[in-house]
C-alpha cells in the first residue's frame, strides 16, 4: 500500500536546486591548491561549521586555501565566495514545479537545508518561489546543521505535524538516515527521473516528472 503523507521536506542544494558545474568546483579547488580527494576531504571537515554560521565565509576560504599550501589574497577570498555561492544557483525546475503541484493539492512543502547565511540575500533574487515553502529552516538562523536531530525535530514542530506524516529529499545518505530514524519518511534524492520512479511506486503524491529542456537553465557564468 503507498504511504500517505500530509508534507514534503525539502533539502535546498542538489534537491530544489541542480548540483555545482563540474568546471566550477575544479576552478575552485584549483585555486585552493587542492586535488579532488583533498578538496572533498576539506569541505566534510571545514562546511558544517560554515552552515551552521559559526564560521564566516570568508574565514572558511581563508582555511580551505590553507588546506593546499596557499594563502589567498582578500580579493581571492571574495571571488571564491561570489563562485561559490553562485554555483548554488541553478534551479531545479522540475521540483519547483511539483512543489507548486503539491501546494495547489492540499500538501504542505517545507524547506530544511544546511545553508551558511551569506546565501540567504540570494534567495529572493534567484529563487523567489522559495518564499512559498513554509516552514522554511535553514542551519545558519537555528545553529543546528542536517543530520543533527534538534533541526529535524524544530522543522516538524514548526509544520504542527507528526514525522509519520512527512516526507523528507534529500541527496546525502547520512541525512536520510538521520530522518528515518526519527520516524519521517525518507527518499535519497539524485535525480528527477529515479525520484519520480520511487515516489509514484511508494506514495500516494502526484506525479513528479522532468523538466522539458527549454525550462533547464543555461549555468552560471563567469
Amino acid at each position: 500500500m503507498k504511504v500517505k503523507v500530509k508534507a514534503v521536506i525539502f533539502d535546498f542544494g542538489h534537491v530544489l536546486t541542480l548540483p555545482p558545474r563540474p568546471e566550477n568546483v575544479a576552478w575552485l579547488r584549483e585555486r585552493c591548491g587542492l586535488d579532488e580527494e583533498e578538496y572533498a576531504r576539506a569541505f566534510d571537515e571545514l562546511r558544517p561549521e560554515l552552515d551552521r554560521g559559526a564560521m564566516p565565509l570568508g574565514e572558511y576560504w581563508t582555511l580551505m586555501a590553507r588546506r593546499g599550501g596557499r594563502r589567498a589574497s582578500s580579493q581571492l577570498l571574495r571571488t571564491l565566495g561570489e563562485r561559490d555561492l553562485g554555483a548554488w544557483t541553478l534551479p531545479n525546475r522540475a521540483v519547483f514545479r511539483w512543489a507548486e503541484e503539491l501546494r495547489r493539492g492540499g500538501w504542505a512543502t517545507a524547506i530544511l537545508s544546511n545553508m551558511p547565511p551569506e546565501f540567504i540575500s540570494l534567495l529572493a533574487e534567484h529563487f523567489p518561489e522559495a518564499s512559498r515553502f513554509s516552514p522554511a529552516v535553514f542551519s545558519c538562523h537555528v545553529g543546528m546543521i542536517k543530520p543533527e536531530p534538534g533541526i529535524f525535530r524544530h522543522c516538524l514542530q514548526l509544520l504542527g505535524l507528526a514525522a509519520a506524516e512527512t516526507l523528507f529529499l534529500d541527496d546525502m545518505p547520512v541525512n536520510v538516515a538521520a530522518a528515518r530514524g526519527l520516524g519521517l519518511h525518507a527518499l535519497e534524492f539524485h535525480c528527477v527521473e529515479a525520484a519520480g520512479r520511487e515516489l509514484a511506486a511508494g506514495f500516494q503524491l502526484p506525479e513528479l516528472v522532468p523538466a522539458e529542456p527549454a525550462d533547464e537553465p543555461a549555468g552560471v557564468k563567469g
